[in-house]
């Protein structure tokens, strides 16, 4: 058993233990609450990998793009932890003596932790089929794989610290020291490829021809350097989380139907209990609005027709939808016409009202992309704000309303390449960083694998095309992603009174 070591440091601890023996459990616990431990390369629960990008736009493979994925159950086992934080430091294969921070504070949450599932249904670094609907998604965030060098090509390994630890760690210079006690370690890289996308902004964008070039999805994250010293607002962390469920396996394309049917199912979930009603008149299963013709008319048919996204995916009427695996994205206006339109068909117990940031000052009937083809039922979102935020976010989290949000990718142009949207159903401020967390599905199509939820460290620190010029907008995870646009579903459920 390896000695414990205290470092001090405007009271903050850090005590190194054990973590894993040969067996996988953790060793030794430490009752100091803000304990930070290493990992071990060979515990479960943690994996690296590298992602290759399989977009409309091109393909993008073996990027430096890096994720860590943190399966939350064995994570906790090794770990005895039942919430903490995870931390990464990437260093130069020479052995330079400093590394750099590329995850700050990947947040494991007490709502994901529970039994271990089975010793080989997760091989580490690889792909695995997807858990039961009572077993926690993986947490994941993306880095810089080669923070030193804008490398090419397979990494099947790298260098590096990963830190657990219960509290946070602030985000100064001198945790970089910090880590500097622990000896660097290989992590296996595995292999991901990620194609989700499917939002076509605020226009419908045709995509540009098919590059093949890391121009495509812009640089790698790049975070900020840490303060000199603590931050202002150290001791007062904001934190929401809401239900992590449900999150259901996704279609080509169909991002925006999913993210506002895991929306809607978070609704009914949270608010059909009595003595309150909230019903909605499909199940929560995979399926998609498959479009089929009668003569020259297309109509779109939910299928299955006792999916709630299959009949949410119907009334946003995607073009090509003829399978899982073939159809094509949509436009803003399609997107609200897709969500409205069901619960004015669907609704009469599931009633809502919305707002939102970014787009348009008004959505819904007798507004901006009420083109007549799809009755919209009375129902309009009101915009508050020019460009989303953190703190609204944040606040109809709060409120226990469903928020969707879209971003979009651009390219080292500026240019956008494509989009995507998700379900946001966490949000967090520490360390004067602020933190979003989302549920997607990374692989879309006819498969069982994906599902994930991601945190993002969300900050305007750069327009598309100009790094550092500020444009309103936040990014995502300091990259040229930026969120576009942000909807909010407010329940309305029934009082049922004896």
């Amino acid at each position: 058993m390896k000695g414990s070591r205290v470092l001090f440091r405007s009271n903050l601890v850090a005590g190194m233990v054990l973590l894993c023996l040969q067996s996988g459990a953790i060793a030794q616990s430490s009752p100091d609450p803000n304990f930070v431990v290493p990992w071990d390369p060979a515990c479960r629960g943690i994996c690296i990998q590298q992602v290759s990008f399989d977009l409309d736009a091109g393909r993008v493979p073996e990027t430096d793009w890096g994720q860590i994925q943190v399966e939350p159950l064995c994570w906790s086992k090794a770990s005895c932890l039942t919430s903490g934080y995870v931390n990464v430091f990437v260093y130069p294969a020479t052995g330079a003596s400093e590394g750099s921070w590329v995850v700050r504070n990947l947040c494991v949450p007490p709502i994901l932790t529970s039994p271990c599932p089975p010793e080989d249904s997760v091989p580490p670094g690889g792909p695995r089929e997807e858990p039961s609907s009572d077993v926690p998604q993986p947490l994941s965030t993306y880095f810089d794989l080669r923070p030193d060098d804008e490398g090419t090509g397979r990494l099947d390994a790298i260098l590096a610290v990963i830190l657990v630890s219960r509290q946070p760690l602030p985000e100064m210079a001198e945790i970089l020291r910090i880590a500097g006690q622990f000896p660097p370690q290989f992590f296996v890289v595995g292999q991901i490829l990620v194609n989700a996308e499917g939002d076509l902004g605020d226009s419908i964008q045709m995509s540009p021809p098919p590059v093949f070039s890391v121009e495509l999805i812009g640089p790698p994250p790049v975070l900020p350097s840490p303060f000199p010293g603590l931050p202002d607002d150290l001791a007062f962390p904001l934190v929401v989380f809401q239900a992590d469920t449900p999150n259901v396996q996704c279609a080509k394309n169909q991002c925006v139907p999913m993210a506002h049917a895991n929306v809607l199912q978070y609704l009914e979930t949270r608010y059909n209990t009595l003595p309150l009603m909230w019903f909605l008149s499909q199940v929560h299963i995979p399926g998609i609005g498959r479009v089929s013709s009668a003569g020259d008319v297309l109509f779109w048919v939910p299928d299955p027709s006792t999916s709630l996204v299959a009949n949410v995916d119907a009334f946003t009427r995607r073009t090509g939808v003829t399978s899982p695996s073939a159809g094509g994205g949509s436009g803003r206006c399609q997107q609200i016409r897709g969500v409205f339109g069901y619960l004015a068909a669907n609704g009469a117990l599931a009633q809502a009202t919305y707002r939102h940031q970014g787009g348009a000052a008004m959505y819904g009937e007798d507004e901006n992309c009420d083109d007549g083809t799809v009755l919209l039922g009375g129902i309009v979102s009101t915009r508050e704000g020019a460009q989303p935020t953190w703190d609204w976010i944040f606040q109809q989290l709060q409120l226990g309303r469903g928020v969707a949000m879209s971003f979009g990718r651009y390219d080292a142009d500026g240019n956008r390449t494509g989009g995507h949207m998700v379900r946001v159903w966490g949000a967090s401020r520490f360390g004067n960083t602020e933190y979003l967390y989302t549920l997607d599905d990374s692989n879309q199509g006819p498969n069982s694998i994906g599902l994930r939820t991601q945190q993002w460290q969300v900050a305007d620190t750069g327009s598309p095309g100009m790094p550092g010029v500020p444009d309103g907008r936040l990014n995502m995870n300091g990259t040229s992603w930026e969120i576009e646009f942000a909807i909010s579903s407010q329940a309305k459920p029934t009082l049922l009174i004896p």
